[in-house]
Formats: C-alpha cells, sequence, structure tokens
C-alpha cells in the first residue's frame, strides 16, 4: 500500500511543478506584485460569479483533487484604491453559493482568499441573506476581519439618502463589522421587468449618497457595478468623491474594452464577473463556450492546466479583478491557485483575441454593463 500512495504523491508534486510559475526573463508575467493594475498592457489602468473553477472535462481533470488540496498558501496580487486600502485581484463570489455559502467562506478564507463579494439582494436562503452566512463563515474561519476585504452592493430602492442610510447600517449588522471595505452601486437603475425594484433615487444621487456613507466613516471606497462607457465618464465628472472600482461583466468573448479603456484613464480599479463564462449559460448557452473554446483548450493543454486557470490568470494578468465562485471545494482551491500558472506572451494574445468571437444582445440590452 505504501508504493501507490508514494507514487500519488510523486504524481502531485511533478503536476504543480509544471503549473506553477518559474523565473523566465521573458515572462509576461515577471513582476507580478502590487502593481499588476497598472503594469498591464493592452487597455488596462467584476457575480455572478461562476460555480465552478473546473468543468468534468479532460483538461478540468489534470489537475486532481489531491493537487489541489495540497497546494500551499501564497500570497494574492493587490491593487491600490483611491482609499490608499488594497484590493484583492482575486477574491469569492458568493451569488450562488446558496445554501453552502457558510461552509465555503470558511473553507476559502482557510486556503487563503482575502476578498468576498456579496449583494444586500443575495440569498443564501429562504430565510437567511449572503451577508448573515458570510458572517457566519468569517467567524467560523477564524480569520481577522482586518485581514478580510469585504464588497457588498445595493440596488436603486436604496439611493435616496434615507433609504441609502438604512440599508448600509444593515448590511453592516449582517455582516458583523462597523466598515464596509467596498460599497458598490449594483445597478444604474431598475430593470424594466423587475417589479421588485423601485428606485428612490438617479444614479448620481445615489453615488452622491454613497459618497456620504464614506464621510460617515461606515464605508472605506465607493464604486458602481453594470454602467456603460458614457455612465461612467458622466459620473466621474459630476460626483464628489472619486471612483474606486468598477465591477461588469468580463470574460474572453465579453472583454468589455470601451469601459475598461474609461476605467483605465480615471484610475478605477476594474473587477470582472462572470470571468469563467456563467452569463452565457444563464441567457441559455448550452454549453459554457469558456470550457470548449479551442483556444482556451489549446493553451491548457499547452500549460497542463483546466481551461478555468488559463482564464483568471490572464484577466489578472489583464488587470482585471476576479471573484469566481464555486459549491465545490476542490473548484475553490483550483481557482485559488489558478494564479501560479505560467502563461507566456504569446498565450495572452491569443486570450485576447477571443473578444467579440461570440455575440449576443446582453451587452447592449441594459440588462447589464459594459460594451465588447
Amino acid at each position: 500500500m505504501l508504493f501507490p500512495k508514494l507514487l500519488l504523491l510523486l504524481v502531485v508534486y511533478l503536476t504543480q511543478v509544471i503549473c506553477e510559475e518559474s523565473p523566465i526573463a521573458n515572462d509576461a508575467n515577471a513582476n507580478f506584485d502590487t502593481n499588476v493594475y497598472e503594469k498591464s498592457s493592452i487597455i488596462n489602468g467584476k457575480p455572478d460569479d461562476v460555480i465552478g473553477g473546473g468543468d468534468g472535462s479532460d483538461e478540468s481533470k489534470k489537475r486532481n483533487e489531491d493537487d489541489a488540496i495540497s497546494s500551499n498558501v501564497y500570497t494574492i496580487p493587490t491593487v491600490t484604491l483611491k482609499s490608499g486600502h488594497k484590493m484583492p485581484l482575486l477574491g469569492l463570489g458568493s451569488d450562488k453559493l446558496e445554501g453552502g455559502t457558510v461552509k465555503l467562506v470558511k473553507e476559502a478564507l482557510e486556503m487563503g482568499y482575502r476578498l468576498i463579494d456579496t449583494a444586500k439582494n443575495y440569498e443564501a436562503t429562504w430565510t437567511e441573506s449572503s451577508e448573515v452566512a458570510i458572517a457566519k463563515g468569517i467567524a467560523a474561519s477564524g480569520v481577522p476581519r482586518s485581514e478580510i476585504f469585504l464588497t457588498t452592493k445595493i440596488m436603486p430602492d436604496f439611493f435616496g439618502i434615507k433609504e441609502m442610510r438604512k440599508a448600509v447600517k444593515e448590511c453592516l449588522t449582517d455582516l458583523r463589522t462597523d466598515y464596509l471595505d467596498l460599497l458598490l452601486l449594483h445597478h444604474p437603475s431598475c430593470e424594466e421587468d423587475d417589479t421588485d425594484c423601485s428606485a428612490t433615487g438617479t444614479l448620481l444621487e445615489g453615488w452622491k449618497n454613497m459618497a456620504a456613507m464614506v464621510n460617515e466613516g461606515m464605508v472605506r471606497d465607493i464604486g458602481v457595478s453594470n454602467v456603460f462607457s458614457q455612465q461612467l465618464k458622466n459620473l466621474s465628472m459630476e460626483g464628489e468623491k472619486p471612483i474606486s472600482v468598477l465591477q461588469n461583466w468580463f470574460d474572453p468573448f465579453h472583454q468589455d474594452r470601451r469601459t475598461r479603456a474609461v476605467a483605465a484613464k480615471n484610475g478605477i480599479a476594474y473587477t470582472g464577473y462572470s470571468t469563467l463564462g456563467v452569463v452565457w449559460t444563464d441567457e441559455g448557452v448550452k454549453e459554457n463556450p469558456v470550457f470548449i473554446d479551442s483556444t482556451i483548450k489549446q493553451i491548457a493543454d499547452r500549460r497542463n492546466c483546466a481551461p478555468s486557470d488559463v482564464v483568471l490568470k490572464w484577466a489578472v494578468t489583464r488587470g482585471v479583478a476576479v471573484i469566481p465562485g464555486s459549491t465545490n471545494s476542490t473548484h475553490l482551491r483550483m481557482n485559488y491557485n489558478s494564479l501560479k500558472v505560467k502563461l507566456t506572451e504569446e498565450d495572452l494574445i491569443l486570450m485576447d483575441g477571443l473578444n467579440n468571437k461570440l455575440t449576443h444582445d446582453y451587452g447592449s440590452s441594459g440588462i447589464g454593463g459594459g460594451e465588447l
């Protein structure tokens, strides 16, 4: 029995060595540090949040469960926000964690995750909000609050000053904290078919009222989500407080370049949600294109890693913070370890070239923010 165990450990070790970065002078990921956002090339200077870092394919299985679980903790790169505080470029999205929220948040923090993304309207169960469940997971992990970056979002229902203050205080209570690291306006306005949403103010009014929460010491940084480039420009010019973060839909086929360019010009950090393609399946696409695309699979084959590894590492290298979620502990670990994967400049350029490969009306329908 001893020999098979030793053989398995050897295979795990070799797999990790192959997939982790090595010091090569012309590596596209050299100097991968807290200045990644500023250093990234192209046009760089966010739900949700994808379920699963692996897709069950042969490529995904290359990094088996033992390999994922045995990986060592490393330091996640960060970006410095307008407040001077640092935001990790890899975090856990909580939208679809549902009943597993407490357990998964605890596991994620124990693995080394330090950013948790949620929203006031996310639910863990029928009777418990995501924020309440996240607080339980944090408490169970034993990780100090000071080490954790908490992001939450509020809908247009709370854009009025009274509604805003009440909502933020509720978020603080539910998350068991006396401050939020980042508060985002979840959507610029209510969607036409959302009968549960009743706006109490405009986007600009919501922004000004959210800025008051910073002045009152309840929030450190503020930002917006699901906005288009012109909305971001207008808010940057008219808002009293600077925008720290923009969170929009971002994946290999929807790279949101126009809005990212505006963000970069204004020194706004960018978070991509649905980086692993959940928007496509939510919108009715039968198979998640991120996991079946030939270019992504070929890069994954060359690097002996899963397609999800390639996508997450590419995004972060291009200055995009990512917040994938997972209801699977192994995939949670895979997502965490994805930043160890080594991609060459050629790999990155191939990934850049996937923009607009797929199209649908999401980007122009007002459902979500950003442009192709």
